[in-house]
């Protein structure tokens, strides 16, 4: 969808190897992530794609996307989500 208040929302991931990623550990980030992926619990306003053009979770360089899917996704940025985690943890606020 074009907005997060535009629902539902069909969600995809898209997980960006660095140059230097080695082949073991792309191999344990793509379990590992596919496994946690699988584990959470969607609700009918935002959930995994199960569009055959648009996969759940694609994995590459930034060789392997497009320009488009690139710049039309939302990166998560993984400093905060680490912040908001350790803040709340030390504060006991959410």
């Amino acid at each position: 969808t074009s907005s997060w208040e535009e629902l539902p929302v069909q969600l995809s991931f898209l997980v960006i190897w660095s140059d230097a990623a080695t082949d073991d550990a792309k191999s344990a980030v793509r379990e590992t992530f596919t496994k946690e992926l699988a584990g959470l619990k969607w609700d009918k306003d935002f959930f995994l794609s199960t569009d055959q053009d648009i996969p759940a979770i694609r994995f590459g360089t930034y060789d392997d996307i497009s320009s488009r899917d690139y710049l039309s996704s939302f990166a998560i940025d993984v400093t905060n989500l680490s912040f908001s985690s350790f803040y709340q943890s030390q504060t006991g606020k959410s």
